[in-house]
């Protein structure tokens, strides 16, 4: 008798000593667990277990750790689901019927003014590549002018870009540096009231024969962005240029019709963009953005603009 009270030898005393373990023993999240099947009314009240009572259940190092850890990751987290989201939302509304946004209107009786800006730093084995297929472009009934920024080059962007025929306004500024900072520094220099639309081409893209003609005669221009169809030039280049194919294809004939259809706004890729000069004096141009694309986009979206 005497071993089983105090923990000796013997079935009963080995009963007591399992039924008496230190919650010290068991893991922080069933500790937790534990204690949260109890109404905290009767832990005050003294009608749940003593050991549950006489417990803190504190949060040992690795606990907290993990906490905060959790805390900081899951707005990350949430941002990277956004397009999931959106993408189930552009669904949901196909599925219940939705019919999509009206077509642009017309662009009227006058030419539209199109102004296509290459922004490039170092692009000498590009530029001229560039150049040309813009200047091969379907003749179309809008003003197109071509404008190369030539951006802090050390090499000979600028003399190969005049070589094919382009407008080049050369940049040089080591403190402002980058794609998005070249761009406005353009834009203030041009006149946005004499122009309806602005294209951004990257200087290692070469445009569609009909680029310019689709864009003209998709509708008035000056008020909404519109984002091109991105291609590769070489889907046979092996597998990872085909798997970039695929991907791209995923997006242009798929996710983005998708979301047309149910009147959403297509995300901007940043090349072959295209802005409305409306939209750009409402909306400003993002000059400190890491990635201007999905800044407009997302300027344009929460601003009720409409990009196509």
């Amino acid at each position: 008798m005497g071993g089983a009270r105090d923990g000796g030898p013997g079935p009963r005393g080995r009963r007591c000593r399992q039924k008496t373990t230190s919650m010290s023993r068991v893991p922080t999240w069933q500790r937790f667990s534990l204690a949260s099947a109890w109404p905290l009314e009767q832990l005050y009240e003294g009608r749940a277990p003593p050991e549950l009572r006489s417990q803190h259940l504190p949060l040992d190092p690795p606990a907290i750790m993990q906490l905060l850890l959790n805390l900081v990751l899951a707005p990350i987290v949430l941002i990277w689901l956004l397009p999931l989201l959106s993408d189930l939302m552009a669904a949901t509304k196909v599925l219940f019927g939705a019919r999509g946004r009206p077509e642009p209107v017309g662009r009227g009786e006058s030419p539209q003014s199109l102004l296509i800006l290459v922004p490039a730093h170092n692009e000498s084995g590009q530029i001229s590549d560039c150049v040309a297929a813009i200047g091969r472009m379907e003749s179309t009934s809008a003003d197109v002018r071509l404008i190369v920024i030539a951006d802090n080059c050390s090499d000979d962007t600028a003399t190969k870009a005049r070589a094919e025929g382009a407008e080049v306004w050369e940049r040089t500024n080591l403190d402002l540096r980058g794609k998005p900072h070249a761009i406005q520094w353009a834009l203030d220099r041009c006149e946005l009231d004499q122009i309806d639309c602005i294209s951004i081409v990257d200087a290692d893209a070469q445009v569609h024969p009909e680029f310019a003609k689709a864009l003209v005669e998709s509708g008035a221009l000056r008020e909404r962005a519109v984002q091109t169809y991105n291609a590769l030039l070489n889907p046979d280049g092996g597998w990872a240029a085909l798997l970039g194919e695929l991907l791209g294809r995923s997006k242009y004939e798929g996710q983005y019709q998708l979301k047309a259809r149910a009147g959403l706004n297509a995300p901007m890729t940043g090349n072959g963009m295209c802005m409305g000069t409306g939209l750009i004096r409402r909306c400003g141009w993002a000059s400190d953005a890491l990635t201007e694309n999905w800044e407009m986009y997302a300027r344009f979206t929460l601003a009720r603009e409409r990009i196509d």
